[in-house]
């Protein structure tokens, strides 16, 4: 749906004439309604607001000019900007001036009570954005009076109020406190009884209009009031008391038995969502889960009290229908009957009875008619199942054909229906607790499902897939079946209620049975369907509409592959399903007989996508019954209404810890801790923290620690040490820096510390890629200070590199060898008889039975003897030989250096002992779980390895206590809390410690709601938990590194710590460090849309290859040039043209990657930077997507791109300027060869290129010259 011409054309009228940039800003009330008019009438009015938006019309006209008293249509448009603001930036409630917002505030709440809904429905969704955004202090400080203990006045009478007071005592305390500072609260808020009755003024409207009339301009504001609810109940501070307002309001009664819930999809599905969050079991007092026990004992009181008032007053009515147990009462159609046995009178008595509202204020002409009385009572009592579509068995899916037609109306009607914003989805974007964080997701997993379903089928019935729905079907296949039997139904186990499974045998109507066959007992799913002829069905466009039935299936062999391949006679007409059981039961149930067939006669194959969903669903479920494990310290914060600071040091607890090589100086140890007591003797020696009775004592502690080689860039600067100290106690550590600010090597150090000083406890850490998960890693391997039997590098499929790869099992078993080798060694230089390193076993052996005895021997007499010769006596002299010096001049010293040489021959036993248990596996999983769940105490692995292995852990009792989370801004919110709810760690999570940079995250757009797509850390932040800010960048030209500097608002500082002062020299054959370079058409063409989103430009392609090509011909390396792009379908034409010039010229060859930012993981010297777009300025062009691509280029930085363009992209910043103040042509040097340079300072002799045609020559001429040169 794209606006109309006309109404842009209205829309660019106002603009010149009102905000324009050249045009002075007049307040015109008239065009503020023109304006208002234009977008409630346009069809499309997602894109008029992004024409106003970026026409800067919130910013340069609306509020500049919020003041204490607006007109209505002010307000309006205020509204919808910020709202549609909010969804490209969700942070926007936090920037907006406080003082002009609380007036904001103020007229919204004013208005929208007096005002119709028609005219506030934009106003009530301005507020659900505020309830949205509760972690915005001056915003929570604004909808608390919405929602406080005050909003119980308008409870339908004093009655309901006492009975709440009389279960919960608390209300009752903070009820009295109120009314004493009542009068205060209204001299200091005049507005107050209109803030404490707005929700119930709003909800009363929402009544009215649902009783008035059913026209199609009422559906938007009720939907509005549906989304305002669901927020209100999302989240515990709200909740706690509008919970108890909007039942009382019978809103969603209204809504159920109103016409719109028939006619609109949309409407049906919020319905049912609130019906859903009101009568979830949680207890709104004190803000947590009900459990089983108190959820069967709140059902156990409630059905007595509804029979003892039937039974009391009306039995001669009901008669029979009182004497049934509790459970029939609790069916909606047991208690239909009730209703329908009793008069309006007595239905009417019968709710108040029950403390029902059956009245309404006088001013609200409210009608209560019989179904509504009926629909309240049977809503209130009715038993609610939570998550039926996981009845079925855990390994079959179960979806109706209901399921597909209500998630395919669904979609089509979002999308057909005007409103200027359309997140409905959106509203529950807070949670109540873990549970429903969730089963919210399951839901979401669900409709996923259910969309991929249903696009499967329509594209293998020949119909056109669901709008919004990718289509990948081309390896399914359809088959038509003759006959489906039931073989067998077993017994359902014992406290179910449907079967375990239903055999079933399918004939297949098929001439390729065989390769049918094959393909069928391959998929974990299939799809079996009752539809119309195939061929009617091809030529139909109903498309589902024509499926009678549905159910799905999952196949099973009778046989083995080996009868396959050793030509055993198969029946291959036959194919063997276990039906879902869910589907058979409801057929057995409305047929009233036990079917023989099924009378199904098509059979679909479904994608291995629809299997990753399902058993995401899956795991969902299991983790229902974990949710007691995520930390309870996290709980409050990570719901969004605790106190950021509880999450934190020293708020969470405190530990002794000692800690070698993290401060550099007693100055910076006294800034770090200004009122500890210090007492050092040298700081090279470890040191302790202890905290007692409130004081933080720091000394020297001479105790065995191991020897660290950390390749220090340069000393921790006080922000690191802050980070690394902090991350060593227990709570929350968030820690932020741009790249190359040293996060992998203070990860290292936190491990190192941690595991001197917790030594029985492990350390999860989990990063975005295996290139990161290799560098920390490889920063380990170079301090030399971790036990290599005790850490895992979990780093996904085997291939074999992981034999060279430190931490991995295949590493640590290849050492194998050469450490029984030195068994066997050390076994003849001490004359030992026997073959003691043949295996694990007896080199250990040998080790007790020899090696042990022999030190102690040797101890003793070292320790009762004054002779200098006691190297004469060692027992080790022959294994070590020429490393023995010669005698130290005192005893003492001989034991020192003895020890030292004991130690290594402990570490060698040690290394085969934590090596044998893995030669008793012979699967390589088999060893990975074992390490996982038993011996490493440190584990490093990508997000996505870890959450693979996850379900086999969790039965194995898989347990952490520290968690570090590399790259914390690309690893999702939802892969974080699965990970905490799996942990079966007996004392729970201590530490959590989340390390990235927030400015390249892969969800920097995202809202808090989408847990599948937002950042765990940048949440948090969002909340106001405090985060370290990394300010030192290493090894890195500070030009580069100041063109993204800006975004995180600090000061860099900038350490070269190599040898080759390379920031002083400028580039090789360059004029500029960085340089943005206009390329301009080639060939008269610029960029090429290949299909629909996916770019590509030649004349960039050419120009990155031409550039490396030159930069190969002054002697750069390879390795170190890469090029990067911000389309990936301009990577397979920079990789092909690559192949033509440069893959089989010695030369030349490739560099050190070709890929799109987004796939952007390593760092490289020198980048080439290819933007593509030339004409409009895509989504690809974020901020986020030119900072990663610049943060991962070191020393130089060459970007090709229309200049024309980049003047256009306003919203890169100051990004933009400084790219705008380098040439527009590329520069470059003359005699100049790799590495030798010019100082940066120094002129040099310079010239320009003309185009991609003049450097093209310039590098053949290049070329030519150093052959004449190699062949001379």
């Amino acid at each position: 749906m794209v606006m109309s011409k006309h109404a842009r054309k209205r829309i660019e009228g106002f603009i010149n004439l009102s905000w324009g940039k050249n045009h002075e800003k007049h307040y015109d009330v008239g065009m503020l309604e023109n304006v208002y008019s234009e977008l409630l009438n346009e069809k499309n009015p997602i894109d008029l607001l992004k024409v106003l938006d970026d026409s800067s019309f919130f910013e340069n006209f609306l509020w500049p000019a919020v003041t204490d008293h607006m007109p209505l249509v002010q307000v309006q448009l205020l509204c919808l900007m910020i709202t549609h603001k909010a969804s490209s930036n969700p942070s926007i409630l936090k920037d907006l001036d406080s003082s002009k917002f609380n007036a904001l505030f103020d007229h919204v709440i004013r208005i929208s009570y007096n005002e119709n809904l028609h005219n506030s429905f934009c106003l009530v969704r301005f507020i659900t954005l505020c309830v949205e955004s509760l972690h915005v202090s001056h915003v929570k400080k604004l909808i608390y009076p919405l929602t406080n203990i005050s909003i119980l006045d308008f409870l339908e009478s004093h009655e309901k109020v006492d009975r709440i007071f009389s279960t919960v005592k608390a209300y009752r305390k903070a009820y009295l406190s109120y009314k004493q500072k009542l009068p205060e609260i209204l001299q200091q808020n005049p507005n107050h009884t209109i803030y404490s009755g707005w929700l119930h003024q709003i909800l009363m409207k929402s009544n009215l209009l649902l009783q008035e009339n059913t026209e199609q301009a009422n559906l938007k504001p009720l939907l509005t009031v549906l989304g305002l609810c669901l927020t209100f109940l999302s989240a515990f501070p709200t909740r706690r008391f509008s919970h108890l307002v909007i039942t009382d309001s019978c809103f969603d009664v209204f809504s159920h038995t109103s016409l719109f819930y028939h006619t609109s999809t949309l409407f049906q599905s919020l319905t049912d969502s609130l019906r859903s969050s009101l009568r979830y079991p949680y207890d709104n007092a004190k803000g947590i889960d009900l459990s089983e026990k108190q959820i069967m004992q709140r059902d156990e009181q409630l059905y007595h009290s509804l029979q003892t008032t039937l039974f009391t007053f009306y039995q001669d009515r009901l008669q029979n229908l009182l004497y049934f147990p509790h459970s029939w009462f609790q069916k909606r159609e047991n208690l239909e009957k009730i209703t329908n046995s009793l008069t309006y009178d007595d239905l009417k008595s019968l709710c108040q009875k029950c403390y029902l509202r059956t009245s309404f204020p006088q001013k609200y002409p409210i009608k209560l008619s019989s179904s509504f009385l009926k629909e309240l009572f049977v809503s209130t009592f009715e038993k609610h199942e939570q998550n039926l579509f996981l009845n079925s068995t855990d390994d079959i899916i179960h979806i109706s054909l209901d399921d597909l037609f209500f998630q395919e109306r669904i979609l089509t009607e979002s999308q057909e229906l005007s409103v200027p914003f359309r997140r409905f989805q959106g509203y529950q974007n807070q949670n109540l607790s873990i549970s429903t964080f969730f089963q919210r997701n399951m839901r979401t997993l669900y409709d996923d499902l259910c969309k991929k379903v249903a696009s499967e089928i329509s594209f293998m019935c020949n119909h056109s897939p669901l709008k919004g729905s990718a289509t990948h079907q081309s390896h399914n296949t359809i088959v038509s079946i003759k006959r489906c039997r039931v073989q067998k139904v077993a017994p359902p186990l014992v406290g179910e209620i449907y079967p375990q499974y239903i055999h079933c045998k399918v004939d297949l109507d098929t001439e390729r049975k065989k390769d049918i066959f094959t393909l069928i007992q391959e998929n974990s799913f299939v799809c079996l369907l009752s539809i119309a002829d195939f061929k009617q069905q091809k030529r139909s466009s109903q498309g589902l509409e024509t499926c009678t039935k549905i159910a799905f299936g999952r196949p099973f062999k009778e046989h083995d592959d080996s009868e396959v391949k050793e030509g055993k006679d198969i029946n291959f007409k036959n194919v063997n399903i276990y039906l879902d059981p869910l589907f058979y039961s409801n057929k057995v149930e409305k047929e009233g007989f036990i079917p023989e067939t099924m009378d199904f006669n098509y059979m679909i194959t479904i994608s291995s996508s629809v299997k990753d969903t399902w058993n995401e669903i899956l795991a969902n479920r299991l983790l229902l019954k974990k949710t007691g494990n995520f930390p309870r310290w996290l709980v409050d914060c990570f719901l969004g209404f605790g106190a950021p600071n509880l999450v934190t040091f020293p708020n969470v607890g405190s530990n002794d810890i000692t800690f070698k090589d993290i401060v550099s100086s007693r100055m910076q140890l006294e800034k770090l801790f200004t009122d500890a007591i210090i007492n050092l003797n040298n700081l090279a020696d470890p040191i302790s923290i202890r905290y007692q009775q409130g004081k933080t004592l720091i000394e020297t502690k001479v105790d065995e620690y191991p020897n660290t080689s950390i390749p220090k860039k340069a000393s921790f600067n006080d922000e690191q040490c802050f980070a690394i100290l902090n991350s060593l106690q227990p709570g929350l550590t968030l820690v932020n820096g741009p790249s190359q600010t040293g996060k992998h090597t203070l990860v290292c150090k936190i491990l190192e510390t941690l595991t001197k000083n917790f030594q029985d406890k492990r350390s999860l850490v989990i990063c975005k890629s295996r290139d990161s998960l290799n560098k920390l890693f490889h920063i380990m391997e170079q301090a030399n200070c971790f036990d290599e039997g005790r850490i895992l590098c979990l780093n996904g499929q085997s291939n074999g590199n992981e034999y060279n790869l430190y931490g991995t099992i295949k590493y640590l078993i290849s050492k194998l060898p050469y450490l029984l080798t030195e068994v066997d060694r050390l076994a003849s230089s001490m004359n030992a008889v026997g073959a003691y390193g043949s295996n694990p076993e007896t080199a250990l052996y040998f080790y007790d039975a020899f090696v042990r005895p022999a030190w102690n021997n040797f101890y003793k007499l070292a320790s009762a003897s004054d002779d200098q010769t006691l190297w004469g006596i060692f027992p080790f002299k022959a294994f070590f030989g020429e490393r023995l010096n010669e005698a130290p001049d005192n005893t003492s010293r001989v034991i020192d250096k003895a020890m030292l040489f004991y130690s290594e021959i402990t570490h060698l036993f040690m290394t085969i002992r934590d090596v044998q248990p893995y030669t008793f596996f012979k699967r390589p999983v088999d060893c990975e779980v074992y390490a996982l769940c038993q011996q490493a105490n440190i584990i490093g692995s990508t997000w996505k390895e870890i959450l693979k292995h996850l379900p086999v852990l969790s039965e194995k009792g898989f347990s952490f206590s520290n968690l570090i989370v590399l790259d914390s801004e690309s690893i999702s919110e939802y892969t974080i809390v699965k990970l905490l709810t799996c942990n079966e760690s007996k004392s729970g999570l201590q530490r959590l410690v989340c390390i990235g940079d927030d400015k390249t995250s892969s969800y920097s757009n995202s809202k808090l709601w989408d847990t599948q797509n937002s950042s765990f850390s940048e949440k948090l932040r969002q909340f106001g938990v405090f985060c370290y800010q990394l300010k030192t960048k290493y090894n890195i030209r500070k030009p580069i590194g100041e063109l993204i500097d800006w975004q995180y608002n600090t000061q860099f500082q900038y350490v070269d710590t190599t040898d080759t002062n390379v920031c002083l020299y400028g580039n090789s054959g360059f004029v500029n460090e960085y340089q943005f370079i206009d390329v301009g058409p080639f060939k008269g063409a610029k960029e090429n849309e290949v299909k629909k989103g996916n770019k590509q430009n030649l004349g960039e392609a050419e120009y990155a290859v031409a550039i490396y090509q030159y930069m190969r011909m002054l002697g750069y390396p390879a390795d170190e040039i890469g090029i990067c792009t911000l389309h990936e379908s301009q990577v397979p034409l920079l990789r092909e043209i690559l192949n033509v010039r440069c893959s089989n010229n010695s030369l030349f060859g490739l560099p050190l990657f070709v890929k799109s930012v987004k796939n952007l993981k390593e760092h490289v010297k020198y980048m080439i930077f290819t933007t593509v777009s030339s004409e409009t300025i895509p989504k690809e062009w974020s901020l986020g997507a030119f900072t990663k691509a610049i943060s991962c280029s070191r020393y130089g930085l060459y970007v090709l791109c229309c200049r024309e363009l980049l003047e256009k992209a306003v919203h890169l910043g100051p990004l933009r300027d400084k790219a705008l103040a380098t040439p527009e042509k590329l520069l470059l040097t003359t005699g100049e060869l790799y590495p030798k340079s010019h100082k940066i300072e120094d002129d040099v002799e310079k010239f320009e290129i003309e185009d991609l045609m003049h450097l093209s020559s310039y590098v053949v001429e290049m070329t030519k010259k150093k052959l004449q040169i190699m062949n001379s």
